[in-house]
């Protein structure tokens, strides 16, 4: 990859967030049979304190969670450096937004990270998706 200032980095991780993240939740809500091509074989996720490791352990996690519509409000991305990463391209992204299940009543807001890196074909694909629905802190 081409040396760029700081700034740049910012703003590229930036857009290839904004990038991702919409076509990640548009898989979630409405083609959950694409989500396949956007993890690597090796991938691994924890899911509310669940985990799961492996494309195929993760694929199948995510078809038997209930339809879902997701709502972003905030993310932030930064680069990974390359010598982390063997020299490959990588960023974590954070997310915040709200979630409606078809199971449940109420939205909740969830907050998901994704450390995504580029295959041997150049495209992004997750290698590590950690997903936490969050609950109001109950005051005593």
């Amino acid at each position: 990859m081409e040396t760029l200032d700081p700034k740049a980095h910012v703003e590229l991780a930036c857009s290839t967030a904004e990038e991702f993240t919409k076509i990640y939740y548009e898989n979630m809500d409405k083609k959950r049979l694409l989500m396949p091509k956007l993890y690597l074989d090796s991938a691994a996720v924890v899911w509310n304190g669940n985990g799961f490791s492996g494309k195929e352990s993760i694929i199948k996690h995510l078809e038997d969670l209930p339809g879902s519509h997701h709502t972003v409000t905030t993310l932030d991305a930064q680069k990974v450096p390359e010598s982390v990463t063997g020299n490959k391209l990588a960023y974590v992204i954070q997310v915040y937004g709200i979630v409606k299940y078809e199971i449940h009543r109420e939205q909740k807001s969830f907050h998901q990270n994704f450390m995504i890196i580029t295959d041997e074909d150049n495209k992004w694909k997750i290698a590590s998706d950690c997903f936490r629905l969050q609950d109001a802190i109950q005051k005593s």
